[in-house]
């Protein structure tokens, strides 16, 4: 967990991207959020107009997550799951 903007809590969940094509593309990643093995919230995240070679890190990727972080309690299991990630040509 950490504080968000207006002292928030969010998850601390990170992101990496990085672009390994010959052009450049913006990359999409859709998942969610599990606690104790039940959904409560939606991942989504991008990398935007990344060059060839350009690691990008959405440090916000757990921001919508905030409803997660604000009721978690001590013991809670906490697992972040990629289901989908897209990435489409600039």
């Amino acid at each position: 967990m950490k504080d968000g903007e207006y002292g928030i809590k969010e998850l601390d969940l990170k992101i990496e991207y990085m672009n390994s094509g010959d052009r450049r593309f913006t990359y999409l990643a859709e998942g969610e959020v599990t606690v104790n093995g039940e959904k409560k919230s939606d991942i989504l995240s991008t990398g935007q107009n990344l060059a060839p070679g350009q690691k990008y890190t959405d440090d916000s990727a757990g921001a919508l997550a905030y409803d997660v972080a604000k009721s978690a309690k001590s013991g809670d299991r906490i697992e972040c799951k990629l289901i989908k990630v897209s990435r489409n040509a600039y």
